[in-house]
């Protein structure tokens, strides 16, 4: 069957001298939604992997975004950014899998134009756990080493722990020519190398998310 999704939002946004916000709630009700979960286990030569299997069910899905930023003068300014989505299985009255854990980002910039708009800017990313999912943990039967088989559960539904991470940004512009300019970027990801796993990442059974990584980047403008 086609999805069909039926959807509400509504936009605040306000302004007070320096300050500035805005305010986006949403409801989303979906007929047949395509879900892919886990419903079994699969034994390869390079160990057991969890097998997925789509399946359609009603939902809803409403939540919150929100946004807000101070400037502090012609140099630093403060954004904020919060999300919340909470989603439901209607078919089976139970939480959605894969649903995005409630976030929330801060990021403090300097930018100076007479420095060739040079730009500085340090984020924090703020992913809190998420409490709400369904229950698809699944026994397998296991053979034990006196030629008994027993069932033993395979706990793959759990979130993982919530975390915390500061990045690094940074930019500026070099004028090559009458109407072209290179921007050098410098970006630092995770600068604490700090072990998380991302709730919405597969691998997270397997291994910890990206650790410290150094990017350069080369923009150029013709």
């Amino acid at each position: 069957n086609k999805e069909r999704s039926y959807k509400a939002s509504v936009s605040l946004e306000g302004s007070a001298g320096d300050f500035s916000f805005g305010l986006n709630p949403f409801y989303n009700k979906i007929d047949d939604f395509i879900i892919l979960e886990p419903d079994a286990i699969e034994q390869t030569t390079r160990g057991a992997f969890p097998v997925y299997e789509y399946r359609q069910v009603d939902a809803h899905l409403y939540g919150i975004d929100v946004n807000a930023k101070y400037r502090f003068d012609a140099h630093f300014d403060l954004d904020g950014s919060f999300s919340y989505v909470n989603g439901q299985d209607l078919t089976r009255n139970r939480p959605l899998i894969d649903m995005p854990a409630p976030n929330w980002t801060n990021t403090l910039t300097y930018t100076n134009a007479k420095l060739n708009n040079l730009t500085l800017g340090l984020r924090s990313q703020s992913v809190f756990r998420q409490t709400r999912y369904p229950d698809n943990d699944f026994n397998v039967p296991v053979l034990q080493d006196n030629g008994e088989t027993i069932d033993q559960t395979v706990q793959i539904s759990e979130p993982p722990a919530g975390y915390n991470l500061f990045h690094f940004t940074s930019s500026i512009d070099f004028k090559v020519a009458e109407q072209s300019n290179l921007t050098l970027g410098f970006y630092v990801d995770n600068i604490l190398d700090t072990n998380y796993r991302e709730y919405l990442n597969r691998q997270r059974y397997y291994v910890d998310d990206l650790g410290r990584n150094f990017r350069i980047q080369l923009k150029f403008n013709y």
